[in-house]
């Protein structure tokens, strides 16, 4: 809970106590109205510096209550008898208790701060690609469009505001509590979470590495903001993608939504594997053609692509784009790193597979999420490669590696979260996957990433034998 909301639940306990005791010498009704008074401006001063949120709601409901019945009631003497006193109190605290509840297990969490020395600006731009057409619209003569976000060090702001975690926040949030099989309405406090990147921020002169970002299925380009922050924050250009129809919704710089097309992966066995590589082609070529955008545009002096360095090229994705990520290198010949976070495989083309990569190649992988087909592809995978490693980070679950746990401690219980603290799961996150392209793309060496470290107890390195357990959640 933030502070106003603390506040507020003080002054409602002793509210609710001086209401109860009233008539004692010290509870008069001129200490009920300072309680009263006090009680309003918290409320109010929560209102405008934290902002309403519906699990505030009842505890808005029960100062209410107490403020008319102390308002009514008389205050004299009161002659309840110590059961009724105690019942009274009793049923006042259970009731705050209660309502307490949801405003602690949905918070308004505090993302962890960028740890880099450079601020982060950021820039949201929709791309058409008249070269190709829509494989998943309703029409297919349209031409391909999709949006990025691109995270960047800045020089300058011209706001001391940031950036919203979320486009069109009230929509984009019950468009992903749908996608997480809760009420729609549940994740309408997302509006409220701030983020530490500045809009349309100067650039810095650069040139900086470029990293691109592909997301996981049915999901979205700020999944990461917390890490996309954070490399842009140490000297990084970073582009998010976001696959229009594969994404949870697609938010246009002008205000159009698309929302996510089930009809892009489909079946299982031959036909998801069939659906996943033509999905996961239409992703490698959104990257790709973002790839010619940034060298088109590198003369611009006021777009962050002037700072980016093609020459120093990275790729990471999580889950799906964990897997598309790997072909994005095998056509690109200036990727130069790539990382996958619970990567997926199945839109990764055999021939990538069976060739593997000249590339040094990471997979950082969950506990409790790795499946036995995949994880004998991202075997294969590894066994023909140069260099290609694999780690597991205890009590993790698929999106512990992206910033879905900060949302509610609930994500652990509704198998959305392995159990880590998020804000250490984010942690070693930022470490291993800064640490990976520092040391390929920067030169800056990072031995924790291939062998155990103190600081990393939760790390354990290799392919696993057997991970049929985690098939029983398919």
């Amino acid at each position: 809970m933030r502070i106003f909301e603390i506040a507020l639940l003080v002054t409602i306990a002793v509210t609710g106590f001086c209401v109860i005791f009233r008539g004692r010498p010290a509870l008069t009704k001129n200490v009920f109205w300072v309680l009263a008074a006090v009680g309003i401006l918290t409320l109010i001063i929560h209102f405008l510096t934290e902002g309403y949120r519906w699990q505030m709601l009842p505890l808005y409901a029960l100062l209410g209550i107490l403020l008319l019945v102390g308002a009514l009631v008389s205050w004299e003497a009161a002659d309840l008898k110590v059961p009724q006193t105690i019942i009274f109190s009793m049923g006042i605290a259970l009731l705050t208790l209660i309502f307490t509840l949801p405003p602690i297990l949905f918070p308004v969490n505090r993302l962890p701060t960028p740890t880099g020395e450079y601020t982060v600006g950021t820039l949201s731009e929709a791309w058409v690609d008249t070269s190709r057409t829509e494989l998943y619209g309703t029409d297919d003569r349209a031409p391909r469009e999709f949006v990025t976000q691109t995270w960047y060090p800045a020089a300058e702001i011209s706001s001391e505001e940031t950036v919203d975690y979320l486009p069109q926040s009230r929509i984009t949030g019950r468009t992903l509590a749908t996608r997480l099989g809760l009420p729609a309405f549940i994740l309408d406090h997302l509006t409220l979470l701030n983020t530490y990147s500045f809009d349309q921020a100067t650039p810095e002169a650069g040139p900086f590495p470029v990293l691109i970002f592909s997301h996981g299925y049915n999901s979205f380009r700020g999944q990461s903001t917390t890490l996309m922050e954070d490399l842009a924050s140490h000297g990084y250009v970073v582009v998010s993608m976001e696959h229009t129809y594969g994404s949870a919704l697609t938010v246009f710089p002008d205000g159009r939504i698309i929302f996510h097309n089930e009809d892009t992966l489909e079946g299982s066995g031959e036909e998801l594997r069939r659906t996943g590589l033509t999905l996961g082609n239409q992703w490698t070529e959104d990257i790709l053609y973002v790839l010619e955008q940034i060298e088109e545009r590198s003369n611009d002096s006021n777009h962050p692509f002037a700072a980016a360095d093609l020459d120093s090229l990275g790729v990471f994705g999580h889950s799906t784009g964990g897997g598309v990520t790997f072909d994005v290198c095998a056509r690109e010949p200036r990727c130069k790193a790539a990382v996958g976070l619970d990567a997926w495989f199945g839109p990764t083309p055999d021939a990538v597979i069976e060739t593997g990569s000249r590339l040094p190649s990471f997979f950082l992988m969950s506990e409790f999420w790795p499946k036995t087909d995949n994880t004998n592809n991202i075997r294969a995978f590894i066994n023909n490669s140069d260099s290609a490693a694999w780690a597991t980070v205890k009590q993790t679950g698929h999106y512990d590696f992206a910033d879905i746990p900060f949302l509610s401690p609930l994500t652990t219980r509704i198998g959305l979260s392995g159990g880590i603290d998020p804000y250490r799961g984010q942690e070693i996150n930022r470490a291993f996957v800064r640490g990976f392209f520092d040391q390929h793309l920067k030169g800056i060496p990072a031995d924790y990433l291939t062998r155990s470290n103190p600081q990393f107890p939760e790390i354990t390195f290799g392919v696993p034998d057997d991970v049929s357990q985690n098939d029983l959640d398919s």
